[in-house]
């Protein structure tokens, strides 16, 4: 215990746990502050698609998918895997504006990302449905939004999108 509280070895559950269980607070203490001194906060998920919509940035959120994840959209089959999903979300920040990430609720089965913004001239709110693997990675996103219209200007300008690439 001693090594894990001055440095020694990494910090793990068990680690924790060890410490939490020693009769003496001391070693908890320490523990605490290594863990401040040594230890990162990691954002949350929605404070990094927050800031990949601010800096027009997919490699931002990147990290975050699975190599095999799944995207479900408005009337899309499902894209598969992190190459297309990522040109999905660059297309999305091309044709979305006002883009805002509103709220984020964590459930047993993962996560749900409140947006709003506007496409085509329509307002929209939407939910994007996230679950993970067991490695914390995003496996899976289902993306929904409201009114019909809005969808509707999404397929719209999505295609647009499409054809100005296929004409580059």
């Amino acid at each position: 215990m001693a090594g894990v509280v001055d440095g020694g070895d990494e910090i793990t559950a068990v680690t924790i746990v060890e410490a939490w269980r020693t009769p003496s607070i001391g070693p908890i203490v320490l523990l605490a502050e290594r863990i401040a001194r040594e230890c990162k906060p990691v954002p949350s998920v929605i404070e990094q698609f927050a800031e990949s919509v601010r800096t027009k940035s997919v490699e931002v959120t990147g990290g975050l998918f699975a190599e095999d994840v799944r995207l479900y959209g408005v009337a899309w089959k499902p894209f598969e895997g992190k190459d297309a999903v990522l040109a999905v979300f660059a297309m999305l920040q091309e044709v979305l504006d006002d883009l805002e990430y509103v709220a984020e609720y964590e459930g047993p089965e993962g996560l749900a990302l409140q947006v709003r913004g506007r496409v085509g001239g329509r307002e929209f709110d939407g939910v994007q449905l996230l679950t993970f693997n067991n490695d914390g990675l995003i496996e899976e996103c289902l993306d929904l939004i409201r009114p019909h219209s809005a969808g509707t200007a999404l397929l719209e300008a999505s295609e647009e999108y499409l054809a100005r690439q296929a004409g580059r």
